[in-house]
């Protein structure tokens, strides 16, 4: 009888046991996926642009989507609007001869160039998207004159790129495909 009891009071110790590791698990949900996973499942070209140039220049994927003027019910032509010495000079040091600011691909390399270019002229980082939007947007010198004199609205629209590039990291967690296709260039944590 004592070996019985002994057997039950163990079995209940255990079966407690095994209820609690349950409660200490975390729970993984599954997010829907979003609207910025089905645009760039839709948009090849924006992904393999963005993965490219994360691979040349090191910039996340989030920052450069961010600052690209995405073509999502807009009637922009451009999908940015660099400085016109900055843009010659990118397509002279990289020879993209017939590089375009209405190509993807395109402004997807210049943005990776140029903030390449900002990290080390401004000692910037490649996750700082809003200031490297407006190295891009100013050009280098003008970046600095820019730091002594803001512009509102350019404050705000670089505002709006690092809100964007934070976004855009976040709903790239939640985009599993898009991770496994864009595979190493992804770097982690995000």
């Amino acid at each position: 009888m004592k070996a019985l009891i002994t057997a039950v009071m163990a079995s209940l110790i255990l079966l407690t046991g095994c209820s609690k590791v349950e409660t200490l698990l975390p729970v993984i949900e599954e997010q829907p996926s979003s609207d910025f996973c089905e645009a760039l499942k839709s948009n090849n070209a924006w992904l393999d642009g963005a993965v490219a140039a994360e691979s040349r220049w090191g910039i996340p994927i989030y920052v450069s989507l961010a600052e690209l003027n995405l073509k999502i019910g807009t009637e922009s032509s451009r999908y940015i609007d660099p400085v016109a010495g900055d843009w010659e000079q990118y397509r002279i040091s990289t020879e993209a001869w017939d590089a375009s600011p209405a190509d993807v691909d395109s402004a997807l390399d210049f943005i990776g160039w140029h903030s390449r270019l900002a990290v080390e002229r401004n000692q910037l980082k490649m996750e700082q998207a809003g200031q490297l939007y407006l190295a891009s947007r100013l050009g280098h010198g003008g970046f600095h004159r820019f730091q002594q004199q803001p512009d509102l609205v350019l404050s705000r629209q670089s505002e709006q790129v690092d809100l964007r590039a934070a976004e855009y990291r976040e709903q790239l967690k939640f985009c599993p495909r898009i991770r496994e296709r864009a595979g190493s260039f992804f770097r982690w944590p995000w």
